[in-house]
Formats: C-alpha cells, structure tokens, sequence
C-alpha cells in the first residue's frame, strides 16, 4: 500500500486486490449491530463507515489526479467512477481479512514486528529503532494501535491471497502458446464505406427537418443566460486594512486560549530486551539487568550495553519528550506514571521487555501571547476583516435597493473597496466568472428574475451582492434559426444510414460466398491491404482500431477469412477479411520469456481470485445504501 507498506508491484494481487491502490491507511472498520445509518456498507457485521469511505475516496481521487497528470479532467475521473470501486475495494479486504481469520490465517504477533522491524523508515544503521517507529508516526499523526491494525490486515490479506492462488502454474510451453497468439502477425484486407460518399444530393424533406427538430432539437438548447451587476468584497484585502490595538490583541488571546494549549509531556528512557523467538530469555536478562539497576548501575551506561533499541541506544536509552497517544500504551502508562528520576519494574509491549526511567516532564500550559502574537494578530485581523467587510456589504447593498444607475453603483462598491463589474450574458458553465465560480452565488444568480437583487452572499474568501439586469430562460431557438444545422444534421443522419446499409449488404454477399474483388467493384469501391498487425500491438493503424474491442479479428484464418461483423469506426464502416498472416517468432519471445510467465500467471491468478472472491460474496451478507446484495 502507498506510503505505509512496502511496494509489492511484481506480487499476484496487483491487478485485482490491490486495483485501488490508493487506499492506503484508510481500511478501519469496527464491528456493530450492522445498521447501515452513518455507514455505507455493513459486510457480515463489519461496519464501513462514512468517515473511512470518505478518507479512502479522496486519498484515491488525488492518487488518480496524479498518475493522470495534465490528462486529469473531473469528466474523466466521473468516468472511471471511482465511487463504486473504493467501495467494491473496501468490502473485498473485509471478506478476506474475515476468511483468513477463519483458516486461521490472521497475522501473528511475531509476524507483525518482524514485518514491522525490516521497514527501512525505522532502522538506524540496519537495526530496528523504537525511537524512529515512534517518531515517524508521530509525524504524520497515526497512532500506533491504528498502524499496527493495518499492517496485520496486510499480512492477512497476503496470505490468503497466497493460499487462494498457490495452486495457479505456468509452463513455459503456456508462456509461449500465449506469446504466440498475442503476436502472430496477420494482414487484413478491408473495404470501406464512407457516409460522405452519399451526403451529395441527398434531398431532404420538411417532414425530415421538422421530425429531426422535434426529435432532436434539444441538441441545440441554449441554457438559461443572465446579465448582473455585482459587487465582491475581499476578505483579504479587507484584512489588510484593519488596524490593530493591544487591548483587542490582549482580548483576543484570551478568549482563544485554548487555541494555544500545549499537552503535558514526559522525557523517558529505557533499555529495551528483545522478545525475539526465546520471550523467556529475554525475560530472565530483562530481570537480570533490573537487579544491576537496583544495586547502583548506571542507567545510560547499561543502555549502551543492553538496549535493542539502536535509536536511543547510543543516548543511554534517552527517547526525549512524548506526549500521550505517541507510545504503545503500557509504555505511556508507565513512563507517565513515574516520579522524575524514578525507575519501572519490567514493562512487556510487544517490542519485548522495557525498564523505564522517566528524567523529565513538563505540565499542561498555554504558549505565552509574545510567543504566538503573530498568530494572533493575523487571526485577529482575518475576523475583523470579515466583520468589516460584511458591514460595507450592507451598506452597498442599500444603494443597489435604491438606484438603477450602474455608474452609480459601481463608485459606491470602489468607495467601499470593493469591485464592480457589469457582465454580459453567461450561464452556468462560465466557469470564469466569480458569481458562477462560488456555487451560493451561482445558485442565487440564476435563481433571481430580472431586476432582483440578491442579499449578501458570503464565499469562502469574500462576499458577493448582485442585482439581475437581463435574464434569457433555457430554450431551443426557433427552427428557422436552426435551418442549416438542423439540415446538416438530417443529410449526416441520413448518409450514416445507407453507408450502414450498404455495409450489411456487401457483408451479407461476402457471407454468401462472394468474392471480395467482385463486390468491391459492383460497389466502386476499392479493396485496402492493412500492414502486418499483431494483437499485441493494440491498434490497427490504417483506420486507428483499438484492436482489444475486436480481439476475435485476430482469430481469423484461411478456412475463416470473413469478419462477421461490420465495424464502425470515426463514422465510417469496416469490413475486413483476412488476408496472410506471419508466424509470432521464436526469438522474439526468448527475452521476454520470463516476463510473459509473470503476465500469465498474473492474470490466471487474478482470475482465481476473482472467481474466489465472488464466491466469498455471494455467500456473505452484505448491505449497501440500504439494498442488501
């Protein structure tokens, strides 16, 4: 999984378990009594929460508007329909997180901190660091309970995947049957017929026009238009006139002080004894070094000689100061349950056995004003800035209550520090205009007559008041406005359908047993050789056919020539019969040889899974959105 878990790109699972790739750190769900309120799915009383699917459908939205770069556009990733994904995604590690516990798969204890121990973010000089595990969760605000849960439903869910998909094997001979298939060369012979060929002198009736218009004159509905006037008022700008007193300052930081509280912390070291895969040695040399401590050794000093801890080690054990939630919690509850200088008896985690000597603690307590003014002052001064902004709003909004004049209205908004501005006609997919841009001011603009005027809208980084000069409703303009369009739409309607015709037609002679020379000629048309495609290559270039929509072209041959099928491509028709074809190379497939087993037994394995996974869910109870499937 991205960030958290280390990559696993080459492993099985890749195309089908882990598709959605970007649900890292998102998968915490909780038992319950399997309601779907506040939850949108509920798998065998396993509760997906609103919260967890959120989390996991934007960390997958922005996963997605990375890979596809400038290619990213909100109707692509409509397309993808990523919804529906992360939550198939999400019921699926249910499923096979609870069929692993049931085959008694779950992940063990020492399974999770050996696979914790070998992450690279938590060594210091190859060994495993406590200080650096802690550290970087703290940085990125995960606790370690939580990180612990996800990386043993990682491990359970890879070995499950690995029982399901242990039996799949590839032969070489597999490998090769496949390669040759994918790159046996074959050349096609092909006719094409263009509607352009039938639009000259394609006479078209009234009836034609009327019934294409009243069919499909709302192909050409101009959406509802309107012309404002408005006024936007900057918070910002507004912000940085505000002028500040101390005593404002002073009252502010009062108010908001909690805003600056920092929680109690305690400074600790410990000598870590390893648990290992001998518990009770360790315990017995976890006592023993306790004994050394109780009869006058140094700390520091046997934590240089003791520890396991690589990262705090070489500081006699030192791991700073801490706050609760960063530790495992024996841990915390030991190290902030001790005096400054006082030592613990032995305290198990699942790192193994600590002795821990808290050395320091700071109270609760609020960051002084001098320490935080500027944060003050700012926040201070965004408030007042609202606050101003919203009164000159009101104020402005009485001259657009009481004139029609737009030079009038347009002095009034500069005086206010404002700006104005008189728009043209645009609708609801202007998307660069600012009253279109926030969707409060869009909703109220296109929802007020002409010579309405809205309230104050407020935006999130400023305030927007308008008054409708014009509005134009949703219509289809008038047949006679639409005469050359709706001309050129009735002969392209009808050119596409006799090219359509003609195409079944030479398809059903071919059928018969007609030569494609001949029916070529009868039809004046003339017979196109392909160069030499695979399907490997994926595209038949002479008319740019994605060749994966049509991969049974490839299956044609001497005893079946004849495509059975009229293809439509870019607006013209296909058919195509099959002319020569070249035997996929033995030398070719040498270099790749071992690539082309991975990809097989990639997707006989995904299959497996698939079919597996299927299994789990027609068997499980699971509820979506109120419908249970």
């Amino acid at each position: 999984m991205l960030e958290v878990f280390r990559k696993k790109e080459n492993q099985k699972y890749v195309l089908v378990l882990f598709g959605i790739i970007a649900l890292a750190f998102i998968f915490m769900v909780s038992g319950g009594g399997g309601g779907l309120k506040n939850n949108v799915a509920v798998v065998d009383g396993v509760e997906i929460g609103l919260r967890e699917y959120q989390n996991a459908l934007r960390r997958q939205i922005e996963y997605t508007r990375q890979r596809m770069g400038e290619n990213y556009s909100e109707e692509a990733l409509k397309q993808l329909g990523l919804e529906s994904q992360v939550k198939y995604q999400l019921i699926n590690n249910i499923l096979i997180i609870n069929e692993a516990e049931r085959q008694g798969l779950s992940a063990t204890k020492n399974e999770l901190m050996d696979y914790i121990s070998k992450e690279s973010q938590f060594l210091v000089e190859g060994a495993f660091s406590q200080e650096n595990y802690y550290s970087w969760l703290d940085a990125r605000g995960i606790k370690p309970l939580d990180y612990e849960t996800e990386v043993k439903n990682q491990i359970s869910m890879e070995k499950m995947v690995e029982r399901t998909t242990s039996a799949v094997k590839v032969t070489e001979e597999d490998a090769w049957q496949e390669y040759a298939k994918e790159n046996k060369l074959i050349t096609f012979e092909y006719l094409t017929v263009d509607p352009a060929k039938f639009e000259d002198g394609l006479e078209v009736t009234d009836e034609q026009l009327k019934k294409y218009y009243d069919e499909k004159g709302y192909g050409f509905t101009v959406p509802t238009r309107v012309k404002v006037v408005y006024a936007l008022g900057s918070f910002d700008e507004m912000a940085g006139k505000v002028e500040l007193n101390e005593e404002a300052v002073k009252a502010y930081y009062e108010d908001n002080k909690e805003e600056y509280f920092v929680e109690g912390s305690v400074r600790a070291s410990h000598i870590l004894i390893s648990a290992g895969d001998d518990p009770e040695a360790a315990k017995t040399k976890a006592e023993g070094v306790l004994v050394m401590l109780e009869t006058g050794a140094d700390f520091a000093e046997l934590a240089k000689t003791h520890s396991a801890d690589p990262g705090s080690a070489t500081k006699g054990g030192d791991l700073g100061f801490f706050k609760k939630g960063r530790m495992v919690k024996p841990f915390e509850e030991a190290a902030f349950s001790l005096e400054i200088g006082q030592t613990s008896e032995l305290v198990e985690t699942q790192f193994g056995y600590h002795i821990i000597k808290t050395t320091g603690r700071k109270e609760d307590s609020y960051l002084p004003l001098d320490e935080v003014r500027s944060k003050v002052e700012a926040k201070l001064r965004a408030v007042e800035g609202r606050v101003l902004t919203g009164a000159k709003a009101e104020e402005l909004l009485s001259v657009f209550e009481t004139t029609d004049d737009i030079g009038e209205l347009e002095k009034a908004a500069k005086e206010a520090g404002f700006k104005a501005e008189v728009t043209g006609l645009f609708s609801e997919e202007d998307r660069t205009n600012p009253v279109v841009t926030d969707e409060m001011a869009r909703f109220t603009a296109f929802g007020l007559t002409a010579g309405s005027i809205s309230g104050v809208i407020e935006t999130e980084d400023s305030v927007i008041l308008l008054k409708v000069l014009e509005r134009v409703e949703e219509h289809v303009p008038p047949i006679e406005k639409l005469a050359g369009k709706i001309k050129e739409g009735v002969i392209k309607e009808g050119a596409l359908e006799l090219a359509r015709e003609e195409a079944d037609t030479l398809l059903a002679k071919l059928t018969d047993g007609a030569a494609l020379a001949e029916v070529a000629k009868e039809a004046k048309l003339e017979v196109s050789l392909t160069r030499p495609t695979s399907h490997a290559q994926g595209i038949i270039s002479e008319m740019m056919l994605f060749t994966r929509a049509h991969a049974d072209l490839f299956a044609l041959n001497a005893e079946k020539p004849l495509y059975d099928t009229v293809v439509e491509q870019s607006g013209k028709f296909y058919i195509f019969t099959f002319k020569s074809f070249e035997e996929a190379k033995r030398d070719g497939f040498e270099p790749r040889k071992a690539q082309m087993i991975d990809n097989l037994r990639n997707v006989r394995e995904n299959e497996a899974l698939l079919e597996w996974l299927e299994d789990l869910r027609a068997k499980a109870e699971i509820k979506i959105s109120n419908q249970e499937l």
